[in-house]
């Protein structure tokens, strides 16, 4: 271990030490304390792959990329399912550019690919910012951008899918309650222009722009603790002919789109191209932003052309888990090696049907419920939970 790498490690437990200890003391609860002791031994762990298997170099054919079978006009995706993220900046699967943090460790803390955690397959990408980061550039920015190298460009017609994840627990309900009009999860940013639109998290919903669509649309409440399915159609346009439709956790094309633009424009005046990103951007000008982490998992990611379909970008194949995460820490094409994190966060989900009709699903914090095609009926928090038979 090399004198920076030992100097890194003292760095870090000083650092957790003295962010934390105040918890410690002043603690509102134990489920606070303990969600706290949680992040800080899941960041120990990060760390503890970063020193300990940095050099160990793996042939990427041994993680053969994967497109689940039947879905045409995918131009670009990401399913984490090589086990790792590129952000060098490439033309294959799970390549991104990146605007993540520039110095370690909080660079290779910023994106990784961590097993356990997965709408569909074994892996997921998760996009990370610690409580107390240094700034990038004035702001709490991990970013990915550029998926294969491509933009969303004008005239052109785009199918877009993925999946997005939060835990749930004390600090992400804090993270989704503030109502800032900076606290993205995916971006489309201008890109001969100045501006971006996106997906934006504000009073425990999502708001939704795109390009030159605004203001922002009130389209739905976030759901904690699990996995919600986008689907997009869009044309990008400088005149009248665009659209824009958004559908969220739905089944099929039929379903009513949460949101829907149709003959319109969709690009700023003098623009060409939007810039597609996905992950954290935030204001930093309250209080409170460096008093919490930022942390959200993305899979099954995919970009198609006009010859795409809802059902070709839908996310999800019948598989995927919420279980223990296995966190990779890797962000760039240096394959690493794996640590298992501890279940710290109570995920594990048990399924049982009841007839023919409904399954449940309780992971001792949350309880769901859907019909056997997966369609989602209830969930804890909503209200129409007591009346399902």
């Amino acid at each position: 271990m090399s004198k920076k790498t030992i100097i890194s490690v003292v760095v870090f437990i000083f650092t957790t030490v003295t962010l934390y200890s105040p918890l410690f003391s002043n603690a509102a609860s134990a489920n606070t304390v303990s969600e706290k002791i949680a992040d800080i031994y899941q960041q120990l762990l990060i760390l503890k792959t970063n020193l300990f298997t940095s050099d160990l170099a793996v042939d990427d054919s041994q993680f053969p990329l994967t497109q689940a079978s039947g879905r045409q006009g995918i131009i670009a995706y990401t399913g984490a399912e090589s086990g790792k993220i590129d952000i060098t900046g490439c033309t294959g699967d799970d390549c991104w550019r990146e605007e993540i943090h520039d110095n370690d460790p909080y660079h290779s803390q910023a994106v990784s690919a961590v097993k356990g955690l997965a709408r569909s397959g074994d892996y997921s990408m998760r996009i990370y910012w610690g409580p107390d980061w240094p700034l990038r550039g004035g702001k709490i920015r991990s970013e990915l951008k550029k998926p294969g190298e491509l933009f969303l460009e004008a005239g052109n017609e785009y199918w877009i899918g993925f999946s997005t994840y939060m835990r749930d627990n004390a600090n992400n309900r804090d993270v989704i309650a503030t109502d800032y009009t900076n606290a993205h999860i995916m971006q489309w940013h201008w890109m001969d222009v100045n501006g971006t639109s996106g997906i934006n998290i504000r009073k425990g919903r999502y708001h939704f722009s795109f390009g030159s669509l605004r203001p922002e649309t009130n389209i739905a409440p976030v759901t904690l603790g699990q996995w919600e399915d986008w689907v997009m159609h869009v044309k990008v346009t400088n005149d009248n002919t665009g659209f824009v439709r958004v559908w969220l956790n739905a089944d099929s094309v039929n379903d009513k789109p949460v949101y829907e633009k149709t003959n319109v424009k969709t690009l700023a005046s003098g623009d060409s191209k939007l810039n597609q990103k996905i992950g954290i951007y935030r204001w930093y000008g309250a209080p409170e932003a460096k008093d919490h982490y930022y942390e959200h998992f993305y899979d099954e990611f995919r970009i198609g052309n006009k010859n795409a379909s809802f059902d070709d970008v839908k996310p999800g194949d019948g598989g995927g888990s919420s279980g223990t995460v296995n966190t990779q820490n890797n962000s760039t094409n240096n394959n690493q090696g794996t640590t298992n994190t501890p279940n710290t966060t109570n995920t594990t989900t048990n399924t049982f049907a009841i007839g023919n009709r409904v399954k449940v699903s309780a992971d001792g914090a949350r309880l769901a419920i859907r019909d056997t095609d997966g369609t989602r009926l209830g969930a804890q928090n909503d209200g129409a939970l007591g009346t399902i038979t």
